[in-house]
């Protein structure tokens, strides 16, 4: 699929599990790839095939509500965040310029993920890479100097999930335990009687 494929790092024995939010145009397998909320812990492995240092990469909510974003090189190594909300990846693009991917937005095949799938199509994986392409032209044309070579190595990371967010129950929810635990030591406190009486 790719002109120049890319040797990834397999820690833990990836799978074929391979999600994409593009492809090259001639493959098509793209979808949506927006992960849930969570704790997760994002490692930049950096640019592989090197990418225009002014553009950005980043995370945002779904909602657009919280973001963090870097510029190409200049990211911190390893970055841990909790998000109570769906997120995905943004990138900026230099062609054609000024652009942003999403990888929530499957027609602009700019992402590509990769899970090391232990649940049915990937959904408890727990730990992803994900590829960007900083080039969106699917041909040459004005405002495309060169057409992308969709080789989702122009930012990297490795993306690790800590656990999922707990929810806090309601108040509903704790009159009902309570109700439960006074049945309980009423159940309990009858069969105690009636041991008594019996012996």
């Amino acid at each position: 699929m790719n002109q120049h494929p890319v040797t990834l790092p397999s820690p833990l024995g990836w799978t074929n599990a391979t999600y994409l939010a593009a492809a090259v145009p001639t493959v098509n397998s793209r979808m949506v790839v927006n992960f849930r909320p969570g704790t997760y812990t994002l490692t930049f492995l950096g640019q592989v095939a090197g990418a225009t240092p002014s553009r950005r990469f980043g995370v945002v909510s779904t909602d657009g509500s919280n973001s963090l974003n870097y510029r190409f090189g200049v990211a911190p190594e390893t970055y841990a965040f909790t998000t109570s909300r769906d997120w995905q990846f943004y990138l900026q693009s230099y062609l054609p310029s000024p652009n942003t991917f999403l990888s929530n937005d499957a027609s602009t095949r700019q992402f590509a993920v990769f899970a090391n799938s232990n649940g049915a199509d990937g959904q408890f994986a727990g730990e992803w890479l994900v590829g960007g392409e900083d080039n969106g032209c699917l041909t040459a044309a004005p405002g495309c100097a060169r057409r992308s070579d969709y080789d989702y190595n122009d930012a990297m990371v490795h993306i690790v999930s800590e656990h999922s967010i707990s929810t806090v129950p309601e108040p509903s929810t704790y009159a009902m335990m309570g109700v439960g635990l006074l049945v309980l030591g009423g159940a309990a406190r009858r069969r105690r009687r009636s041991a008594s009486t019996i012996a």
